[in-house]
């Protein structure tokens, strides 16, 4: 069995072999901020107009979902990027996919909580979910979430943002309690810290 100083030696010695990996390549990024949504926002309008069922709009259909979601998942790497760094990137990100997706990055803080030893685990953690324990029952409602999140998505922002510009409480509640991007639902507090206020 390996001790605590092993794990750190170890650790320490991995990321210097892999370290020139873990510096994103602005070009690369940029690249395919360029490339992704062109060929998104290119197939979805083929697909949506396109008479159905023809074989266009399988094809359109496949790669508009496949384009879309590797758009969405550049919210993981943004949210790792350090403090300042690729800004710019980031506010192209949002403004070009982000709010169009009604994902923009400030609702993803919160997965630095799951990277967090102190949150890990814990109830701070909206992405720690030991599926391997439940029941079958608890894994098919995870699952049918999928269907259930985009409406709570649409909620939130084309609803419950415009509404609570004229609600100061609503909108500290808005802020507080439903601004996270997470896997595990709870029920959020009814009253935040600045609605005690």
């Amino acid at each position: 069995m390996s001790t605590a100083s092993e794990d750190a030696t170890f650790l320490q010695s991995s990321r210097v072999l892999v370290g020139d990996f873990l510096e994103p390549d602005p070009r690369v990024y940029w690249v395919d901020l360029s490339v992704s949504p062109t060929i998104a926002y290119t197939a979805t309008p083929i697909f949506v107009f396109a008479p159905f069922g023809e074989l266009i709009a399988w094809i359109c259909y496949f790669i508009a979902g496949a384009m879309l979601y590797r758009l969405s998942m550049f919210i993981h790497e943004l949210v790792h990027f350090r403090r300042g760094e690729m800004s710019w990137f980031r506010t192209y990100w949002d403004f070009s996919v982000g709010i169009w997706l009604l994902i923009p990055t400030f609702i993803y803080i919160s997965h630095l909580d799951h990277h967090s030893s102190r949150h890990y685990g814990t109830k701070q953690d909206g992405e720690y979910l030991p599926l391997g324990l439940g029941t079958v029952t608890g894994v098919a409602m995870f699952m049918a979430q999928v269907l259930v999140q985009p409406l709570f998505i649409l909620f939130r922002f084309l609803i419950l943002t415009p509404v609570s510009y004229f609600h100061p409480p609503l909108r500290c509640w808005v802020i507080e309690s439903f601004s996270s991007l997470v896997i595990i639902f709870r029920t959020p507090d009814l009253v935040g810290k600045c609605g005690d206020t």
